[in-house]
């Protein structure tokens, strides 16, 4: 099961890589987009914690996308110790780009799938997700003794 979320996972980064290079993004940059276009000006942090990736990844992203003059980082005006991110005019016109190319690959993942069989795709990919963020799932590194 594991082997085939992870080819799955995998896959559809590539895919994404593919659609989304069209218009010079790169996978996991239009989540972060997405974001933004909900609620502009949130905290770095709280960025990072929605998209589940660790402060340093989401520096280095947020370095490439101010360079393609997606984004931007302000100091908070109450509090300068915090860092908003803001869209740039780049940012807001390519939306349409960007959720046209997730539409496609939404398209492409559930082509072969009925209406229902969907529904049930995605309740059991919302159960193995929380499952995996459950408390009592922390992965730990175990020696070859203790796999064997």
């Amino acid at each position: 099961m594991s082997c085939l979320l992870s080819r799955v996972a995998k896959l559809h980064r590539q895919q994404t890589n593919c659609l989304l290079g069209k218009i010079g993004l790169h996978a996991g940059q239009e989540r972060l987009l997405m974001e933004l276009w909900k609620h502009e000006g949130l905290a770095q942090s709280a960025l990072a914690e929605k998209l589940c990736i660790q402060p340093p990844t989401l520096a280095r992203m947020l370095d490439r996308m101010e360079k393609q003059n997606l984004v931007v980082r302000k100091s908070d005006n109450k509090d300068h110790r915090i860092t908003c991110v803001f869209l740039l005019p780049r940012g807001r016109e390519i939306r349409s780009e960007v959720e046209m190319h997730w539409k496609a690959l939404e398209k492409q993942v559930i082509a072969q799938l009925s209406g229902p069989e969907v529904q049930v795709l995605r309740t059991l990919l919302e159960r193995v997700l929380n499952n995996l963020q459950s408390p009592e799932m922390h992965v730990t590194c175990w020696n070859s003794d203790e796999i064997s």
